[in-house]
């Protein structure tokens, strides 16, 4: 059977109908479909700030799956070689696509076509007996921000997209303020907003979903301050454990981490192989 690789008539969910491929038998019926997102994002890839995300999208019981899945990734890799020469000339441009770590046999045929197994998400976690917050909040306050007027959840999206390289929508987010205990803490001084870190309950667990302080900030006690008044958060819940997820390629993030006391547990939750072009 011949496989047609096309792009879309239209933009599609914010990309370009350029950076969208989909996959035609020879009756112009759907098989699968792929995209790129180009990107740039310095507060967490810092290291490789130009980036070009990409996944393929096939029924896995299709007869063709291998097929179709290579002749995608051709077009996928076609094209951030396109878009590196019209965005990125000069610099380093990370390629790379993104799976659950449980999900082996996806992994193996990035690998077997020049990806490397080299960046993830790994979970972190600390236990909260005997936990004392030890720093002054001094000029600053972290508060509480109820997420209920429409107004407060899209300024909270746009803060979120700004920060991180993986977006969340307005479904996503209504996801998370239906968890249990979801709660939005901020900190802030007399004139702007410092950080921000949304936390949930998760089988007795408190869980940090989300934890950053603007780049102004960054090595002051910002991060501390809000660190350790999340924690004490979770101690007047009666938790006794807190949890979070890191990027493995985001150093700063994992030192700071230890420092509170988070430890590394089970490896991987999600692997991002690529390759640097």
């Amino acid at each position: 059977m011949d496989i047609k690789i096309v792009n879309p008539s239209e933009d599609m969910n914010g990309n370009q109908k350029e950076n969208i491929f989909l996959a035609l038998n020879e009756e112009g019926s759907y098989l699968a479909h792929a995209y790129v997102y180009p990107f740039e994002n310095e507060h967490v890839s810092y290291a490789y700030p130009r980036n070009i995300f990409m996944t393929i999208a096939c029924r896995t019981e299709h007869p063709q799956t291998l097929e179709l899945k290579e002749s995608l990734l051709e077009s996928c890799i076609s094209r951030a070689k396109a878009i590196k020469r019209e965005r990125w000339p000069k610099d380093n441009v990370r390629v790379y696509t993104g799976m659950p770590a449980n999900e082996s046999d996806d992994l193996g045929f990035y690998l077997e076509r020049g990806f490397q197994d080299n960046d993830g998400t790994v979970l972190m976690e600390r236990n909260l007996y005997h936990f004392q917050p030890r720093i002054e909040c001094t000029f600053k306050r972290v508060y509480s921000k109820p997420l209920t007027e429409m107004s407060d959840k899209l300024a909270f999206l746009m803060r979120y997209n700004e920060y991180f390289t993986k977006a969340m929508d307005m479904e996503q987010l209504e996801g998370y303020l239906q968890k249990p205990g979801c709660t939005l803490l901020q900190i802030a001084d007399e004139e702007r907003l410092l950080g921000e870190t949304l936390v949930y309950e998760e089988d007795g667990v408190g869980r940090v979903e989300i934890f950053y302080v603007i780049p102004e900030v960054r090595g002051g006690n910002a991060a501390n301050i809000l660190m350790e008044q999340t924690l004490a958060s979770f101690v007047k819940k009666g938790l006794t454990k807190a949890r979070l997820e890191v990027w493995e390629r985001n150093k700063r993030a994992l030192y700071f981490y230890s420092r509170f006391g988070f430890q590394l547990v089970n490896g991987r939750t999600e692997l991002y192989p690529g390759f640097e072009m």
